[in-house]
């Protein structure tokens, strides 16, 4: 949810000056990217997974801060109480599907699970928690620290003071349907965010790629079915962040004015014109004010690009940046005084376990790499709204969508598009990133596995919860029961695919 601030109330004054240097810093952005050195050499890809904390009657925990306390630098809260977050050290790319990065993002798990345990709770990485209702995100939700007050302030403050509507239907007809006082619900969306780092030049295919890969990413790996108790889309989680972080009013929704999570517009050349259209198409949420000159580095500056050894850090530019929700985002950023740029991809939930992860992983990374070698580009001469169209088709639909892709006359079933076609050359980027043939055989085939049988994480809680209920549960212990196998399953470490329905 983006930088931490030193404010929640922003004046006209604050505002105004903001505008005024975070355009600067754009300025100077567009400078480096033209004359700056940036670090591309050795890239490296790096992973943040978003978790859910439950009690032992698997209900929402709002106990992250003591979780933390046992935790090391690698957890930080998320927007909810009953939220943390892991990152995964930076690593070579030919590691973005290997044995030894399924074992420190078990190790992660690991530990997060016995500082769970240690608080009195358990862990769960999954997309939407099922057992969450709408009660639990009353009173004291909001994780401490500035940042979230300011952040739901401003975005309250953009819709004039006015809450968000959920409107959600899903395959037989449940709906979500009501109106939410605050942002509480975008809590409810925990994810897996993968980065990889690219250099200026080539940061706009990589993009691209993203784009167009993101809606096979969403289909294939669908993790959140459930919302209050409601059975809505295969992957919840796209309409329902959408949904909560829409600074629209009805009146600027009318004169298609676009919202601040979104898709995208269209194909791009330059990381520049991402920065630039959420610069020049969305007012500052967080109008924070730096000490840190504007000009650092810039085209004025003595040494231009280069102050003492150090790249400009842009803090205005980066914290802007972070309340625009692209699914697909650009990153700039600074290390040891280099400057480098990467593509967050952020379409994927959290879980099931490890291993399905690095097979979104190695589904994502490898098609990507491949993509952006080929010539021509796949997406050129196809649109952006039709890549736009099957992103949303993919979350509602999960394994059962049928998308267009390039060189298909009409819409294709994603799981043949997948095993027939895209699988090989996903496993093709992976050999000439680094990986070895088995690995990349390894974690495909998971892929492949979910494609084959029907089956990935939002297929196995659907099923689980249609024969609980078919049981004589009703819908609310249904959802209870399967979280607590859903639980227990993930402590396998086997992929969702081989997961065993209630008996």
């Amino acid at each position: 949810m983006g930088a931490e601030v030193e404010k929640t109330e922003y004046s006209a004054e604050d505002r105004m000056r903001f505008r005024r240097e975070v355009n600067q810093e754009l300025e100077t952005f567009a400078w480096m990217l033209a004359h700056a050195e940036f670090d591309s050499t050795f890239p490296k890809i790096g992973l943040e997974l978003e978790l859910n904390l439950v009690d032992h009657e698997m209900q929402p925990s709002m106990s992250n801060d003591d979780v933390l306390d046992h935790l090391g630098e690698h957890f930080q809260s998320e927007l909810a109480r009953f939220n943390i977050e892991v990152n995964v050290s930076p690593r070579p790319v030919a590691t973005g599907a290997s044995p030894s990065l399924e074992h420190v993002v078990l190790d992660h798990l690991r530990e997060a699970e016995e500082a769970a345990a240690e608080a009195g709770c358990r862990m769960v990485p999954i997309g939407i928690l099922p057992t969450l209702r709408s009660e639990h995100l009353q009173g004291e939700w909001i994780s401490r620290g500035a940042r979230y007050t300011a952040l739901e302030k401003a975005i309250l403050a953009e819709r004039g003071g006015e809450g968000a509507t959920l409107d959600i239907t899903g395959p037989t007809g449940e709906r979500i349907e009501m109106y939410v006082p605050d942002i509480a619900p975008a809590a409810a969306c925990t994810s897996l965010q993968m980065h990889r780092q690219v250099s200026p030049e080539n940061f706009a295919t990589f993009w691209n790629a993203a784009q167009l890969v993101s809606a096979v990413q969403v289909a294939v790996g669908a993790n959140s079915p459930f919302l209050f108790g409601k059975r809505l889309w295969a992957e919840t989680r796209i309409p329902l962040f959408e949904q909560v972080l829409d600074t629209r009013t009805p009146e600027l929704r009318n004169q298609n004015v676009r919202s601040r999570a979104i898709f995208g517009r269209d194909w791009i050349t330059s990381p520049a014109d991402l920065f630039r259209e959420n610069i020049g198409s969305y007012p500052a949420l967080l109008p924070e004010l730096f000490e840190l000159p504007a000009t650092e580095g810039g085209p004025g500056s003595a040494h231009p690009g280069n102050l003492k050894g150090q790249a400009p850090e842009l803090p205005r530019l980066l914290l802007h940046n972070g309340t625009v929700w692209r699914w697909n985002r650009g990153i700039y950023d600074v290390v040891d005084g280099v400057p480098h740029l990467r593509v967050e991809n952020r379409v994927l939930p959290a879980g099931p376990t490890a291993a399905d992860t690095l097979a979104n992983c190695a589904l994502y990374y490898g098609l990507v790499r491949t993509l952006v070698d080929q010539s021509p580009h796949a997406w050129v001469g196809f649109a952006h709204a039709e890549a736009e169209r099957n992103f949303y088709a993919a979350a509602e639909h999960g394994l059962d969508a049928k998308l267009r892709w390039p060189g298909f006359t009409g819409p294709v079933p994603v799981t043949q598009l997948v095993t027939e076609h895209l699988i090989p050359l996903a496993r093709a980027g992976l050999l000439s990133g680094g990986t070895t043939p088995e690995d990349a055989d390894t974690y495909l085939g998971t892929v492949r596995r979910r494609c084959e049988k029907g089956v990935n994480g939002a297929v196995w809680q659907t099923r689980a919860v249609e024969q609980l209920e078919g049981q004589g549960m009703d819908r609310d212990a249904a959802l209870t029961e399967m979280t607590r196998l859903y639980w227990e399953n993930n402590a396998t470490h086997a992929p969702v695919d081989q997961w065993p329905l209630p008996a």
